[in-house]
């Protein structure tokens, strides 16, 4: 059986993970996601040959070495903060979808898939997982209808996961698991582009930090 999704433990440096961290925890999440932030439809661009990179763009880069994909392949990567609560529900917390360049569009046969995606977990929970399924979008349908295989990668603190850009996946919640007073799901997925997606939405990766400031 092929598989779907490679997975890096301990993927950034000690320093890295931890100024990382250090950075998202002053973005003051729980009142963001409080006040109903659009954390999906705010994504950045980094062009990963710049040779001037803000410092979540420097420590994001270090993860281009898991991605399997050359510099040329590769115009840069689109990457965004999830933050979701694993209780909102027992069922999908992110139901599944495709990874497209624009996500204000459907999906269609004009939709372009990125050559990789990927989502670095940065914190641990005992649900809340990253599904993967082997289903990809052809000719309108999604291909095969039913999984054949299914990849769940629970969230782990510095686990990264990479996987090939066009195949369907979501997030699950509790489901049939005892309930747990749990802190919020928080990753970075990363997209990696062969050609730069020219959604709206998407922003310069060193606006990331001004894009969580508090309005008014």
């Amino acid at each position: 059986m092929v598989e779907l999704v490679k997975r890096y433990q301990n993927a950034l440096k000690e320093i890295s993970i931890n100024n990382l961290g250090g950075i998202i925890s002053d973005l003051n999440l729980e009142k963001r996601y409080e006040e109903g932030f659009d954390f999906y439809g705010s994504t950045f661009w980094t062009d990963i040959s710049s040779p001037t990179l803000s410092s979540v763009e420097t420590i994001l880069v270090e993860l281009v070495q898991y991605a399997n994909i050359s510099v040329s392949r590769c115009d840069g990567i689109e990457w965004w903060l999830s933050v979701q609560d694993v209780n909102k529900t027992p069922q999908w917390l992110l139901r599944p979808h495709f990874d497209r360049d624009d996500i204000s569009k459907s999906m269609s046969e004009n939709s372009r898939s990125p050559e990789m995606s990927s989502v670095l977990f940065l914190n641990d929970l005992p649900y809340g997982e990253l599904v993967v399924m082997d289903q990809k979008f052809l000719k309108g349908s999604i291909v095969p209808d039913e999984p054949t295989s299914m990849t769940f990668i629970r969230p782990e603190r510095n686990l990264y996961a990479v996987f090939p850009g066009y195949l369907y996946h979501g997030v699950i919640g509790r489901m049939w698991r005892p309930y747990c007073q749990c802190s919020l799901r928080i990753t970075i997925a990363i997209n990696y582009w062969r050609n730069k997606p020219r959604a709206k939405y998407m922003r310069l990766g060193n606006k990331f930090q001004n894009a969580f400031a508090p309005k008014g």
